[in-house]
């Protein structure tokens, strides 16, 4: 015969099961971080980035922007789909270098 707290367990394990389920297939852009590897058009702000294992495409929000090779990056990607157009956001590690977010501050405040 089950128990109270048992039922209660089982009901709470349910409940864990169908949350993971749903923010698994639910679509939130996700933001990475990702190194330079280099640049491929700097007229285009395109480069090429490595995150993990993965190397993929990323065009710079900052039309300023010059990231060097090797260059933490903060990347965003739309719906958490690789496959997606990804977009630099800004440096990681060095807070000089232009970003998305200094130019939006400058530009709406100043």
């Amino acid at each position: 015969m089950n128990t109270v707290a048992e039922i209660n367990k089982a009901l709470c394990e349910s409940a864990r099961i169908i949350a993971e389920k749903v923010v698994e297939e639910s679509r939130f852009d996700k933001t990475i971080k990702a190194t330079v590897i280099t640049c491929l058009d700097v007229g285009k702000g395109l480069y090429k980035l490595k995150y993990q294992d993965i190397v993929f495409e990323a065009y710079s929000m900052a039309y300023n922007a010059i990231y060097k090779n090797g260059t933490s990056v903060y990347v965003l990607v739309p719906n958490n789909d690789m496959g997606n157009q990804k977009v630099i956001l800004g440096s990681y590690s060095i807070a000089a270098e232009p970003n998305i977010i200094q130019e939006i501050y400058w530009n709406d405040y100043f």
